[in-house]
């Protein structure tokens, strides 16, 4: 009598182990599922981001960069005789930020004059300086539509546009560029400063 509850003991220890086994097995079952369910998550959101940039990228690239190169080396050629298509140019606006995405067609430059030509134009010349930046562009492109707009020479294409803004660079790096308006005037910008922090972001 003294022995009987040991086998008895025996019998019930045995069940609650294997269960014991069980819900472990289990637990680390679904461990497993969920790590492999987030790293599903992650890819699909590292996968769905991808496709998003794809969607947005600008898609005629190659021929925006052609109109900047051949307007700049027009502008070389008459401002500088040469006809570099990368010198003396910067790319501002959203596409020289690079925050431009498909679908942009307002495309901005600035030309960057001479400073030996300071003198000629900084009194009243504002008007005369945009017009000899727009014949210049027209010469490249005699059956496009291009045209003074007070601040800027804006030339039409198919698809997008692009305004050019003839400037004098200053010893800050910022820029003098000419306003037409009530006789004309000179203004200051500083794009250099915009593409620089928005460039610690790409």
């Amino acid at each position: 009598q003294s022995s009987a509850p040991f086998p008895a003991f025996e019998s019930r220890a045995a069940p609650r182990k294997v269960e014991g086994v069980q819900r472990s097995q289990i637990t680390s079952s679904i461990f497993c599922q969920n790590v492999m369910y987030w790293e599903e998550q992650k890819l699909s959101i590292a996968e769905s981001f991808k496709q998003f940039l794809t969607n947005i990228k600008i898609p005629n690239h190659d021929q925006i960069e052609l109109r900047y190169g051949e307007i700049t080396a027009a502008l070389n050629k008459e401002f500088r005789d040469s006809e570099s298509k990368t010198s003396n140019n910067l790319q501002v606006g959203s596409y020289g930020r690079w925050t431009a995405i498909k679908g942009v067609s307002d495309l901005d430059m600035l030309y960057i004059v001479p400073a030996s030509l300071w003198e000629k134009y900084k009194d009243g010349g504002q008007s005369k300086l945009l017009e000899r930046a727009k014949a210049a562009i027209k010469t490249r492109y005699p059956r496009t539509e291009v045209y003074v707009d007070r601040l800027v020479v804006r030339a039409l294409y198919n698809n997008f546009h692009v305004e050019v803004q003839p400037v004098f660079e200053q010893a800050d790096k910022s820029f003098k560029y000419p306003d037409t308006y009530y006789g004309g005037s000179w203004k200051t910008t500083k794009p250099r400063d915009e593409i620089s922090a928005m460039t610690e972001f790409v």
